[in-house]
């Protein structure tokens, strides 16, 4: 509202992390309002597991992935846990990044510049 989070601010962005069509609607004090209608598309990548490696494709603009042992729901999550790593964009070959696991179950994190984020969890015998 005006009188809270848009005082004194010309813009203001919002973000949305899901996929979908977003309704926003704009209401002036004078009663006039805009409605906005956008699709939200989000960076998606390409993901294999074959046995114990893992491979990600699709990876243009990558900010990073991040992934720890254990399951997990958020990015924060998975930095502070325990073992966590980080595979930035220079580790990219070839339009992609595979990554060798031990047993386990794992999270990962897919995030591109634009925010995108994209979970995966995975279970190596």
């Amino acid at each position: 509202s005006a009188k809270g989070i848009l005082k004194d601010k010309d813009e203001y962005t919002i973000q949305y992390r899901d996929n979908g069509m977003v309704t926003v609607a704009v209401v002036y004090n004078n009663g006039y309002e805009v409605i906005y209608h956008y699709e939200v598309q989000q960076k998606v990548p390409t993901m294999l597991q074959s046995g114990n490696t893992v491979t990600f494709g699709d990876l243009d603009d990558l900010n990073l992935i991040r992934y720890a042992k254990g399951n997990y729901t958020t990015s924060n999550q998975i930095k502070n846990a325990e073992g966590s790593r980080v595979i930035k964009p220079d580790a990219i070959s070839d339009g992609f990044i595979t990554v060798t696991l031990e047993g386990g179950t794992y999270t990962f994190c897919v995030q591109y510049n634009d925010e995108s984020y994209n979970y995966y969890t995975v279970t190596v015998e």
